[in-house]
């Protein structure tokens, strides 16, 4: 499947570097704010823990997150309008929050430095997969 890429938006805080061969052959700046979702903590409990190398861990808290498009302020995070063409590099949360966008991307096939550091990658790739080509444009 070939798509018209007429722009691609980076629209994550970070670089987006795409390797191959583990050589950078295209490197995609921040070139908007970021789209973020916003997170809010609910409190479930507290697990206790026993290991071999920590011994006895007590009242470890347990919570869990649920992730918004509306900020501190109750506010509605603005998403750019569709156009033909464009398409948006963001975070693996926001395509999945998303993920009935066909022009949000994310990085695939990521790559590592020796370090294990996150230095780019291979692709770009859709939340949906093989899915991608029944998103409606």
């Amino acid at each position: 499947m070939n798509v018209e890429m007429n722009k691609i938006e980076n629209a994550t805080p970070h670089a987006i570097n795409l390797m191959q061969d583990g050589e950078v052959y295209l490197t995609i700046p921040p070139t908007m704010d970021p789209i973020r979702l916003y997170d809010e903590w609910s409190p479930i409990g507290t697990f206790d823990m026993t290991d071999d190398c920590t011994g006895s861990v007590t009242g470890i808290p347990f919570e869990f997150p649920k992730f918004s498009t509306l900020d501190e302020n109750g506010e509605g995070i603005e998403l750019p309008e569709l156009q033909h063409g464009v398409f948006y590099v963001v975070s693996k949360m926001v395509a999945e929050a998303f993920w009935y966008r066909a022009d949000f991307l994310i990085p695939g096939k990521i790559q590592k430095d020796e370090n294990g550091r996150i230095c780019g990658c291979e692709c770009l790739s859709h939340i949906r997969g093989k899915d991608f080509s029944a998103l409606t444009y």
